[in-house]
C-alpha cells in the first residue's frame, strides 16, 4: 500500500458525522473532522395496507424511519414496483406478483443495511372482475383528456392484460396514466386505436380476452 493510501473497515457507530483519526507507529496523529458519516439503518413500523391480490397491483405506504432516497423494497423475494421514497419515514410502493400467504416486507438502503417486517403483507387469491366486463367509452372528447380504462386489468386467469393506444399520425395524440386511469387526448381529425390483449399464453381458452376499438373523426367529438 502506498504511503498516500490507507484501507480500513469501519466499526459500528451512531448515526451522523464522525471524526476519522489516523495514528502512525511513531505516534504521529492526524484527525479528519467529520470525515465519515454513519447513515441510519432503516426501520419498518407499519404498512397502511396489509392484504392484496396475489397478482399484485396494490398501492401501499410503508411507515418507519431511516429510509434512504434509493431504498429498495421487496415483498417476499419479489421487488416492489413504482417505489417512491416520499421522505425518510415514508415509502409508497406497488406490490408485485407475490406468493400466496403472509410475506416478509424488506426495505434495504443499498450499501448500508436492511429492515424486515415478518408477515408484513398477505397475498390472497381475490376474484378479479372478469375482463369481459371492461367497456371502452363510446366516444372521446376532442382536445380533452378522456379516461379509457382503469388499470391494472387482469384476465380471468389472473394475468395482467396489455393495453395499447395507437394514434395515426403517431404524434397526433397524447396518452397518460392519471389516478390509475389510462387517458388519451386527441383532436377530431385523427384516428385513435385502443387494444386490450391478454398475454399470448391466455389468448385461447381459460382467461382468453381481446378487445379493440377504433375512434375515428365521428367518435372524437368537438366541444360545444
Amino acid at each position: 500500500m502506498a504511503s498516500t493510501q490507507l484501507t480500513a473497515v469501519t466499526p459500528g457507530g451512531p448515526p451522523g458525522a464522525a471524526d476519522v483519526t489516523i495514528i502512525n507507529p511513531d505516534g504521529g496523529r492526524f484527525v479528519f473532522g467529520n470525515g465519515f458519516t454513519y447513515e441510519s439503518a432503516p426501520v419498518i413500523n407499519t404498512l397502511d395496507v396489509r392484504t392484496g391480490p396475489v397478482v399484485g397491483g396494490t398501492t401501499v405506504t410503508i411507515t418507519g424511519s431511516g429510509f434512504a432516497a434509493d431504498a429498495v423494497v421487496q415483498f417476499g423475494s419479489a421487488p416492489a414496483q413504482d417505489v417512491e421514497v416520499i421522505d425518510g419515514s415514508h415509502i409508497a410502493a406497488v406490490t408485485p406478483t407475490g406468493k400466496l400467504g403472509w410475506n416478509t416486507v424488506t426495505v434495504t438502503n443499498p450499501g448500508v443495511d436492511s429492515s424486515e417486517l415478518d408477515e408484513g403483507f398477505d397475498f390472497e387469491w381475490i376474484q378479479q372482475e372478469p375482463v369481459r366486463a371492461v367497456k371502452l367509452p363510446k366516444a372521446l372528447k376532442a382536445n380533452e383528456w378522456t379516461a379509457l380504462v382503469r388499470l391494472p386489468i387482469f384476465t380471468n386467469a389472473g394475468e395482467r392484460v396489455k393495453v395499447s393506444v395507437k394514434c395515426v399520425p403517431v404524434a397526433s395524440c397524447a396518452v397518460r396514466t392519471h389516478d390509475r386511469n389510462l387517458e388519451v387526448k386527441a383532436d377530431n381529425s385523427r384516428t385513435v386505436k385502443v387494444a386490450l390483449t391478454a398475454p399470448a399464453q391466455y389468448q385461447k381458452g381459460y382467461g382468453a380476452f381481446q378487445l379493440e376499438k377504433t375512434y375515428g373523426t365521428k367518435q372524437i367529438r368537438r366541444l360545444s
